[in-house]
Formats: C-alpha cells, sequence, structure tokens
C-alpha cells in the first residue's frame, strides 16, 4: 500500500538576515537559537508546517542548510513565496539552492533502513512529585536517574536509546534494530506564548543526535513517522528522521 506523496527539500537561508529579522521582533540575540529563528522564517515564507520536521544540515560562509520533508514539491513552494512573502522575508534566502526530491511512495515491511537524526529527548511527567509538577517536560535521563538509588549510574546513552526506541514503535511503523549516541549538548532553546500578547522565555532542553538502523513495519504508519518527526519541539529542528544506508 502506498503513503500520501511528500518530498525531502533543501534550502539555503543567509543567518544576517535571520539575525535582522530577530531584532525586528524584537528579540534581543541572548534570547534566540537558531531552530527558533527557522521555524520563523520558514512559517513566514512557506506557510505554517510547510516545511515541517526540519532540521539544520550544516552552516557554513553566513548561509545555514536547511533540510525538511514538505507535501509539496518545491515549483509550489517557490511560487507560494513569491506570491506571499514579505519583501524582507523573500530576500533570507538563496532560491537558487532550492532543491528537493520526491521520497520512495513505498515501503517494504521488513526493510531495513539506516537513520540520523537529532532529537529532544524528554517525556511528560505523569504525577505531581517532589522534583517536577505533573505534566511539566523532564529530560529523559533526569527522570531515569529519579527512579533509582543516588548511588547507581544511570548512563545516558542507554536512556535516550531506550527512548527513541520506544518512540519508533508506538508510531507502528518502525522498530529500533540499533542505535547509538553521536551527540550531545544541553541547549538554551528560545519559546514564546501564543495570543495577543506574547512573552518569550529561554528554557533548557537536551539535545541529542542519535543514529543507527530501523526496520519498518507498516509501509504507511512509517511514512506517517517520517512526515510527522519524533518527540517533542519538531517545530523547531527536532525530530526529522533523515534515511541513509544501513548498517552491514
Amino acid at each position: 500500500m502506498s503513503a500520501e506523496p511528500f518530498h525531502l527539500v533543501g534550502i539555503d537561508v543567509y543567518a544576517q538576515a535571520l539575525v535582522e529579522r530577530a531584532h525586528r521582533q524584537g528579540l534581543p540575540m541572548h534570547q534566540v537559537d537558531p531552530g527558533y529563528l527557522l521555524h520563523s522564517w520558514l512559517e513566514a515564507a512557506f506557510g505554517p508546517a510547510a516545511l515541517r520536521p526540519f532540521v539544520i544540515e550544516r552552516q557554513v560562509a553566513g548561509r545555514v542548510r536547511v533540510l525538511a520533508y514538505s507535501a509539496f514539491p518545491v515549483d509550489d513552494l517557490r511560487a507560494h513565496a513569491q506570491t506571499y512573502a514579505a519583501p524582507d522575508i523573500h530576500a533570507a534566502a538563496d532560491w537558487a539552492s532550492l532543491q528537493g526530491k520526491a521520497m520512495p511512495a513505498t515501503w517494504r515491511v521488513g526493510q531495513r533502513l539506516g537513520f540520523r537524526t537529532r532529537v529532544c529527548p524528554t517525556i511528560r511527567v505523569a504525577s505531581e512529585g517532589a522534583h517536577a509538577k505533573k505534566g511539566s517536560e523532564v529530560d529523559a535521563w533526569i527522570a531515569a536517574c529519579r527512579k533509582v538509588p543516588r548511588e547507581a549510574e544511570v548512563v545516558r546513552e542507554d536512556v535516550y536509546r531506550a527512548w527513541l526506541g520506544d518512540a519508533l514503535t508506538r508510531s507502528e511503523g518502525a522498530d529500533m534494530e540499533c542505535g547509538r549516541l553521536d551527540e550531545f549538548q544541553l541547549a538554551r532553546v528560545l519559546r514564546r506564548t501564543q495570543g495577543d500578547v506574547r512573552t518569550s522565555k529561554m528554557v533548557q532542553r537536551p539535545e541529542a543526535v542519535l543514529d543507527g538502523t530501523l526496520v519498518v513495519k507498516d509501509p504507511v504508519a512509517f511514512a506517517t513517522l517520517l512526515r510527522r518527526g519524533v518527540g517533542r519541539h519538531r517545530a523547531f529542528g527536532f525530530g526529522m528522521l533523515l534515511l541513509m544506508p544501513p548498517r552491514p
């Protein structure tokens, strides 16, 4: 069974243009992160969720290379921006760099695929406790540490690998065959409230890059997983599954 078509899209955005846009929005630079800046620009250029999930592939020579999944081919994206984007928004990108390809229309049950993903491995606290309020967002590693005696060792890589494996399995689209933690840092990210009066705050979240191999369980559910992404903060550069050849 085939899924709805979607595309892998790449575009270069000028870093200085993102900074200038942040200033126009009244955001001091110590309160912004690249994920938020690109989230804001992508929505202004292409419309809400047109390029989501996305990931920053690289930052070189004043350009930020963005990869994203989209329901729209590049000609439609270019036409939308040409018609509706404000001049400063349109000028922020190198439109000659806009490229795209159609993703496969079908996947096979049992198909092995390599992956790489930048995720925010957090969980929601299920009940009120001494360390966090019910419903608050907590680093999955910290949550795991709180469940064992203080002297017990909790390996961050093991926790994040299990977190990602659970997320893939819950999607019903794939299971993780193997995975490893390639990069980790505690990142400060900007989040703004909605409504007429918007306030902003910086919050600290875990940022982890994992790679490995997954196995497709349900082809349609797997396509949905790719288009949706994994975990929280997918609108801000987290959760995109980039595919690559599987490990031997």
